[in-house]
């Protein structure tokens, strides 16, 4: 009793303070080393990725819901702007050539494919802004090492979310974190939860 354990996981120094009424033995923590914990690096990551899909996706998600009039618009001009690049592209290249064929069928394409993403991207956005939040949030869990079932949810979403600006990165990502988070080292992290000094 009184003398200092060094914890096997995350080597933060722990110290016990007595016994509790039921019998069970106290920890104070001494010092808490964060930086090995195997779940610090994968949840930074997984906020920093998260928050960013977040701003971004949700200034998205905003416009189109605020001024949808004006979002259709761009996007409209944005996707006809792109087909006439194709067609451009497929002006420059011999007719016989496979490359022009492809460039023409992209362009034929995509122009029928405008009035989809003018319907369905608000919703779009909107989903992908939901998951990124998620993903902030599980990464917070994990960095915390608290409610590990939010933890898991966060790095699922991260994989789901791969169609967003970060979704390259966030596939692989979110599975490495689901592993740590799964793996029995992750699981006893999350039954040890950090405590404050003053515990």
């Amino acid at each position: 009793m009184g003398k200092p354990l060094r914890c096997p996981f995350c080597k933060s120094l722990l110290q016990a303070s007595g016994l509790s009424e039921a019998g069970s033995i106290q920890l104070t923590l001494l010092r808490w080393n964060p930086l090995q914990s195997r779940l610090m690096l994968p949840g930074l990551l997984l906020l920093m990725i998260g928050s960013t899909g977040m701003v971004l996706n949700g200034v998205d998600a905003a416009q189109a819901w605020v001024d949808p009039k004006g979002y259709a618009e761009r996007t409209r001009s944005n996707m006809q702007m792109h087909a006439e690049q194709l067609g451009k592209e497929a002006d420059k290249t011999p007719e016989k050539d496979e490359a022009r064929v492809r460039r023409l069928d992209r362009q034929a394409d995509l122009v029928n494919h405008i009035p989809i993403a003018v319907k369905w991207l608000p919703w779009f956005k909107t989903v992908t802004t939901l998951l990124s939040v998620l993903t902030t949030i599980g990464g917070v869990c994990l960095v915390t090492r608290r409610y590990r079932r939010i933890a898991l949810t966060g790095a699922i979403a991260s994989i789901l979310n791969v169609a967003t600006c970060c979704g390259f990165v966030g596939l692989p990502l979110g599975g490495w974190a689901l592993i740590r988070i799964l793996s029995p080292e992750g699981t006893k992290e999350f039954q040890q939860k950090p405590t404050s000094p003053s515990s």
